[in-house]
C-alpha cells in the first residue's frame, strides 16, 4: 500500500470511529439528565462505581492490546488458530478470576460498603458483574482492532451509547431511582456491546485452535497491562480515592466535572486506536508508517479544541448538561479540562511504544500513576488542589513517555527497572 493510501485509509478509519465515539459520547452525556431524580449522594456513588469499573477494567487493557498484537500479525493460518487457542484459554481464565474476586467481595464486601458509606451492597456486586463483562470486551475488542475492523468496532460504540439511554430510561425513570437502578442500566448496555462484538469475532473465538506459547505471552501482557494500566489508572484513580475522604453530596459535582473532562480523552482515544494496529502491521512487513506522528499531531488538536470548548461552556455544560447544582463547580472544570489534555497525549506516546513491544518504558509509566495514587491518598486539601496534582502527573506521564519515544527514535536507550 502506497504512502498516499495509507494516510486515506488511516484517516478514513480514524473519522469513522470519531464519529461512533461522538455520536456514543453524546448519547452518555444524556444519560446524565435522565438520573437528575437520583439524590446527589446516590449520583456520587453511581459514577464512583464506574470509576471502579475502570479498575477492574486495567488487567483487560492489556488483554486487548496483547490481542490486537497477536491479531494484526496473525497473517497465516498457524497464526491464526494460535490466536484462537489463546482466546478460548483466556475467556476461561478471565470466568476463574471473576469467581474469586466475587468470593472476596462476599467475605469483604461489607467493610467496603462501610468505608464508601454506601446504602445498599448491590451497587458494589453490579460494578463486579460490570467488570466480568468489562474483562471480556477488551479481548474481543483487540482481535477487531487487529484485524482492522474498525467498522464494527464503531458500530459497539454506538451501540454501546444508545443502550445507556434506552435501558437508564427504562430502569431508573419506571423502577429505581437509585444507583443501583443506573448501574443495572450500565451493565445492560455493556453486555449488548458484548454480544455484538461477540457476533463479529466469533469465527475468530469459534474456530479451529493449536497450541500458544504462553512464556511469550505474559511477557507481553505483563508490559501492556503495566503500559496502559498507569494511564487508565491516571485517568479514573481521583473519584475512586477521594470517596473515602468527601461525602458524596461533596463528591457528586467533582464527579461530574470529571465526566466532561475526561471526555476529552476519550474522544482522541479512536486516533491511538486506530494507530495501534497499523504500526503493528508495519513491523510485521518491515514496512514504515507515520500513523503515529499523524495520531500525535491529530489527537493535540483535538484535545487543545476540546478543552478550549469546555472552559469556554463550563456554567452550561455542568449546569444544564448535568445538574443545575452543579453549576457552581463550574470555575474548576476549566482547570480539570486542561489538565486532562497531556493524559491525552501521554495516551498516543504510550500506544506506540506498547505497539512496538517497547515495555522498558512500562515500569516507569506504573512508578509515575503510583505516585500519583500516594500523593492524592495524603494530600487532598481542596479540590482544586487534587485537580492540580492530577494534572502535574499527567503531564510527568507525558513526559516520560515521551523520553521513551525520543529514546526509540534517537537510537539510545533508557534503562529499565526489570
Amino acid at each position: 500500500m502506497s504512502s498516499a493510501e495509507s494516510r486515506r485509509t488511516f484517516f478514513r478509519q480514524s473519522t469513522w470511529m470519531m464519529t461512533a465515539t461522538v455520536v456514543s459520547g453524546a448519547c452518555m452525556y444524556f444519560v446524565h439528565p435522565l438520573v437528575r431524580i437520583i439524590p446527589d449522594a446516590e449520583y456520587a456513588t453511581f459514577t464512583t462505581m464506574l470509576q471502579l469499573f475502570v479498575w477492574l477494567s486495567i488487567p483487560a487493557v492489556g488483554l486487548q492490546m496483547v490481542f490486537a498484537q497477536l491479531a494484526a500479525a496473525a497473517v497465516t493460518e498457524q497464526k491464526r488458530r494460535e490466536l484462537t487457542g489463546a482466546a478460548r484459554a483466556v475467556l476461561i481464565g478471565i470466568s476463574i478470576i471473576w469467581i474469586l474476586l466475587a468470593g472476596l467481595l462476599f467475605l469483604f464486601g461489607g467493610r467496603l460498603a462501610a468505608a464508601w458509606s454506601l446504602k445498599s451492597l448491590w451497587s458494589i456486586w453490579l460494578t463486579l458483574i460490570m467488570g466480568f463483562v468489562g474483562l471480556c470486551i477488551p479481548l474481543l475488542n483487540g482481535l477487531l482492532q487487529g484485524a482492522q475492523n474498525f467498522l464494527w468496532i464503531g458500530w459497539k460504540e454506538i451501540a454501546n451509547g444508545l443502550g445507556r439511554v434506552v435501558f437508564t430510561y427504562l430502569i431508573v425513570y419506571h423502577f429505581s431511582a437509585t444507583a443501583v437502578g443506573a448501574l443495572a442500566a450500565a451493565l445492560m448496555a455493556f453486555t449488548a456491546s458484548l454480544l455484538l462484538l461477540f457476533w463479529q469475532s466469533r469465527e475468530l473465538v469459534l474456530g479451529p485452535s493449536a497450541r500458544f506459547d504462553w512464556s511469550d505471552w505474559r511477557k507481553r501482557l505483563v508490559g501492556l497491562s503495566l503500559g496502559f494500566g498507569a494511564f487508565l489508572f491516571m485517568m479514573s484513580a481521583d473519584a475512586v480515592i477521594l470517596r473515602s475522604h468527601f461525602s458524596g453530596e461533596e463528591m457528586a459535582p467533582y464527579n461530574g466535572a470529571g465526566t466532561l473532562a475526561r471526555a476529552i480523552v476519550t474522544f482522541t482515544a479512536p486516533l491511538a486506536a486506530v494507530m495501534f494496529p497499523k504500526v503493528v502491521h508495519s513491523l510485521v512487513h518491515s514496512q514504515k508508517t507515520d500513523a503515529h506522528k499523524l495520531t500525535f499531531v491529530g489527537a493535540g488538536i483535538l484535545s487543545v479544541l476540546a478543552a478550549s470548548a469546555l472552559s469556554l461552556l463550563a456554567p452550561l455544560a455542568l449546569g444544564m448538561g448535568i445538574r443545575p447544582s452543579f453549576a457552581s463547580f463550574a470555575p474548576l472544570l476549566p482547570w480539570y479540562a486542561w489538565a486532562m489534555v497531556p493524559l491525552a497525549l501521554a495516551n498516543v506516546l504510550i500506544s506506540d511504544l506498547m505497539a512496538r513491544s517497547r515495555f522498558a518504558a512500562s515500569p516507569w509509566l506504573a512508578l509515575v500513576a503510583a505516585g500519583y495514587g500516594i500523593t492524592l491518598w495524603c494530600y487532598h486539601p481542596s479540590f482544586k488542589q487534587v485537580i492540580l496534582i492530577l494534572g502535574g502527573f499527567n503531564l510527568l506521564l507525558m513526559l516520560v513517555a515521551g523520553a521513551f519515544v525520543w529514546a526509540r527514535r534517537s537510537g539510545k536507550s533508557v534503562k529499565s527497572t526489570h
